[in-house]
């Protein structure tokens, strides 16, 4: 009888262990197996045509994740996109009147970034009438720096297979790109029966991250003066407010490291390879627009000691390229030639909206 009791006890004690186990992994969900990804949360808001607030403790979500899971549940097609890294994520919808805008810029965009999301667009049947194109030196670096974009690799491959990129490194991994989120969920599926999913669960629960508040939400806000980071319905960011003076901007650029590399060597297979996505987007009906978002005067200033960043070979190869291939191009790195002063800039390298449109509203008069 005893014997028989203590297997009872063992078997309910195994029992209040799975479930014990199993209510951790569905209350903290770590990896957003029970519930949407944060990325696919702000997807469906914005497609839905609201505005996106994102708490100070979800800053941290993967933007090319954002955009992947946007082309994925957006059924029409925008008239404009623009592309590029999170210099210009201020261009708004405003700036194309009667136009139906999405911005896709993505921190630190390389040319793998372009490749792949415009391989995302074209394989939904969702190319736009018009890209701009936002350009950064980084971008035909011979040994780039960010690599961000491993994110979506699979997919990276995928497109440079099928559209014949010469000078584009893969990275080999298994997956099918055209199916990003799929593949996702389903590699989220497997990891709730792993011990790795179950120690991260206890260890975030002890950590106090459970899923209240776990995620973004709409919101009428279009400043970030309510303490959340807005994301507005045409996928530009709300405008912050400078957190420095000029006076202390000028502080900063002079002291601290800005993050970008040197660049020592610009690659003309990487510029070849742009040109080539140029051509292909022609061909598609699309109509290009090239943009060099400026920097900060003393960033630039910063920058061109021996030219170690390479933003005037940079630039020079850019108008090269537009002008063989016959597209425009606006603005330059060089904020003098945009007759763009100090109080113009949000931080040593992004310009405000109010620049941004300056640029744009400047080239397509001209």
């Amino acid at each position: 009888m005893k014997k028989k009791l203590k297997k009872i006890l063992y078997v309910i004690l195994i029992l209040c262990l799975l479930v014990a186990a199993s209510v951790i992994w569905v209350y903290v969900d770590p990896t957003n197996t029970f519930h949407k990804a944060i990325e696919e949360k702000m997807a469906e808001i914005v497609v839905s045509g609201q505005n996106v607030g994102v708490p100070p403790k979800y800053i941290s979500f993967n933007e090319r994740k954002f955009q992947t899971a946007y082309i994925e549940k957006v059924h029409t097609r925008d008239h404009v996109l623009a592309m590029g890294s999170g210099r210009i994520k201020y261009i708004r919808n405003n700036m194309f009147p009667n136009k139906k805008f999405h911005n896709a810029a993505v921190n630190g965009a390389t040319l793998e970034d372009f490749v792949t999301l415009y391989y995302f667009y074209k394989e939904r049947d969702l190319l736009p009438d018009k890209i701009i194109l936002a350009l950064d030196h980084w971008i035909i670096d011979a040994k780039p720096y960010y690599s961000y974009w491993h994110v979506y690799s699979a997919a990276h491959k995928d497109a440079v297979d099928q559209m014949g990129f010469k000078n584009q490194k893969t990275i080999d991994i298994n997956g099918d790109g055209k199916h990003f989120w799929e593949n996702a969920r389903a590699a989220r599926t497997k990891e709730i029966f792993s011990m790795d999913f179950l120690l991260m669960s206890v260890s975030r629960l002890f950590a106090g991250r459970s899923i209240f508040p776990r995620t973004v939400y709409p919101t009428r806000e279009e400043n970030t003066r309510s303490g959340l980071y807005i994301w507005l319905a045409d996928g530009s960011m709300a405008s912050e407010e400078t957190p420095w003076s000029v006076e202390e901007l000028r502080k900063l650029i002079a002291t601290v490291d800005d993050g970008v590399p040197p660049l020592d060597n610009l690659d003309k297979g990487r510029l070849k390879d742009l040109e080539m996505l140029l051509n292909i987007m022609k061909k598609d009906g699309v109509v290009v627009e090239l943009l060099m978002a400026p920097v900060h005067p003393d960033t630039y200033k910063k920058w061109i000691v021996e030219d170690k960043k390479g933003v005037i070979k940079a630039e020079e190869m850019f108008l090269q390229l537009a002008k063989r291939n016959n597209l425009k191009i606006c603005g330059s790195f060089d904020p003098a030639k945009v007759s763009l002063a100090e109080n113009e800039f949000q931080n040593w390298i992004n310009p405000h909206e109010s620049a941004l449109r300056q640029i744009l509203s400047s080239c397509n008069e001209s």
